[in-house]
């Protein structure tokens, strides 16, 4: 675990510089565009018309924009390595957002990826719960079921990080992540997380909850991959 935290930060400190750079608005670059479209079939040319590619020595990213919303799809690598290890998914949007949803549009964006450049994949991020309705619900209903988590007095729980990420894994509160990860030959090793706290009240109560539970949630998600 030190060791991969360790390559995490080094991959938040990248992603912090685009980050800023993705929510200002991203130039679509048409002549990259082009070349990639050419492998894909004719019914993705829609979708593949409006996608932009942005690479450099550490990174490929492919972005879609629109007056409403923004989609950025990130490859990371070593810059003396020609395999890109980590994978990060960044999205703005005026509309609640599900996972299930997107992660068809991951999953097209990852497929042109795959014809472009040479993937080892370690470890992804797509966001945490609370940006998610149903991942939200999922980490809702895990641990307001969980009778180990229950049973833990309050102060200590807030502390139980490995317990946490342990339910989150279990109970795949990220699904159908999980699916897709299966069509690429991968699964989820481990979750790990930092700064913490507890859903809010009225989101407890938007989605039909007692809101009086204390449900853990984190607000950095990394989640390591290992082959299937």
């Amino acid at each position: 675990m030190p060791k991969l935290k360790k390559i995490y930060q080094l991959i938040v400190n990248q992603i912090f510089i685009y980050s800023s750079f993705l929510l200002a608005g991203i130039i679509i670059y048409g002549c990259n565009t082009k070349s990639v479209q050419d492998k894909l079939p004719e019914n993705q040319n829609e979708i593949l018309s409006k996608v932009g590619i942005r690479q450099s020595d550490v990174d490929f990213t492919l972005v879609l924009e629109s007056d409403t919303m923004s989609r950025s799809l990130a490859f990371y690598k070593h810059k003396d390595s020609s395999r890109y290890h980590h994978m990060n998914y960044q999205f703005y949007s005026e509309k609640e957002i599900w996972l299930k949803d997107e992660l068809a549009l991951v999953n097209e964006l990852w497929s042109i990826a795959e014809d472009s450049i040479e993937l080892n994949l370690k470890s992804l991020m797509l966001g945490y719960p609370l940006e998610y309705k149903d991942v939200l619900q999922n980490q809702i209903i895990a641990f307001r079921d969980n009778p180990e988590w229950n049973d833990i007095n309050q102060e200590e729980t807030f502390q139980n990080y490995k317990l946490m990420r342990d339910i989150m894994k279990t109970k795949s509160v990220y699904y159908p992540l999980d699916s897709l990860l299966e069509t690429k030959g991968m699964a989820i090793q481990e979750f790990s997380t930092e700064k913490h706290g507890y859903v809010p009240r009225e989101e407890l109560k938007k989605l039909g909850f007692d809101e009086t539970l204390k449900i853990p949630v984190p607000f950095m998600v990394w989640i390591g991959l290992k082959k299937n």
